[in-house]
C-alpha cells in the first residue's frame, strides 16, 4: 500500500510539473530579437564614393539590399585605403616567404587607417546582424516543437487525470 502511495504522489507531482510547464505564456526571444534588429534603420553611407558600384534596377529583397550595402561599404573603404596609400605615410617591403609586397602605414596615416577600419568593422557588423536577423525571421529554424495552445494543454491535462485512477487499480488476480 505504501508503494502505491509513493507512486501516486510521484505521478501527481509529475503531472503538476508538466501542466505548469506547458501553461507558461509563450514567448520566442529569438523571433523578438530578429524583428527588433531587422526593423532598425538601414545604413546610409555618409559620402558617395568616387567610383560608385552600379546597382541593378530590379527590386531587391531586404537581404539582397544588405549585401549591396556591404559591397558599397567595402568599396568605400577600399578607395579610402588606396587614397591614403597615395598621399599618406607608407612603408613598403617584400615578404621573403611569400614574395608579396607588404604595405605599412606610419604616423598619421596609421591613425587614419585604424579609424577607417574601426568604422568599417562596426558598420559591417551592424549590417551582418541585420542580415542574420532577416535570415532567421525567414527560415525560423528551431529544433524544438512549437508550443501548444492553452486548450491543447488543458485537454492533455484532463486526459492524464482520466488515466490516473487506472494506474492505481489493483491488478486482476
Amino acid at each position: 500500500m505504501k508503494t502505491f502511495l509513493y507512486a501516486g504522489t510521484g505521478l501527481i507531482a509529475v503531472l503538476l510539473i508538466v501542466f505548469l510547464s506547458l501553461s507558461k505564456p509563450a514567448g520566442n526571444k529569438i523571433a523578438e530579437q530578429s524583428t527588433a534588429i531587422a526593423s532598425q534603420t538601414p545604413f546610409v553611407p555618409t559620402h558617395a564614393p568616387a567610383n560608385p558600384i552600379a546597382t541593378p534596377t530590379q527590386t531587391l529583397s531586404p537581404r539582397q539590399q544588405i549585401v549591396a550595402e556591404e559591397r558599397q561599404l567595402a568599396a568605400e573603404y577600399d578607395q579610402a585605403v588606396k587614397a591614403e596609400m597615395q598621399k599618406g605615410q607608407v612603408e613598403t617591403s617584400i615578404d621573403p616567404n611569400a614574395g608579396k609586397e607588404i604595405v605599412r602605414f606610419t604616423g598619421t596615416s596609421y591613425e587614419t587607417i585604424a579609424k577607417l577600419y574601426d568604422d568599417f568593422s562596426q558598420k559591417l557588423q551592424t549590417l551582418n546582424q541585420r542580415y542574420l536577423a532577416l535570415y532567421i525571421a525567414e527560415v525560423q529554424p528551431t529544433p524544438f516543437p512549437t508550443r501548444s495552445t492553452e486548450k491543447e494543454n488543458e485537454d492533455y491535462y484532463h486526459e492524464l487525470l482520466a488515466q490516473y485512477p487506472a494506474f492505481f487499480r489493483p491488478a486482476a488476480q
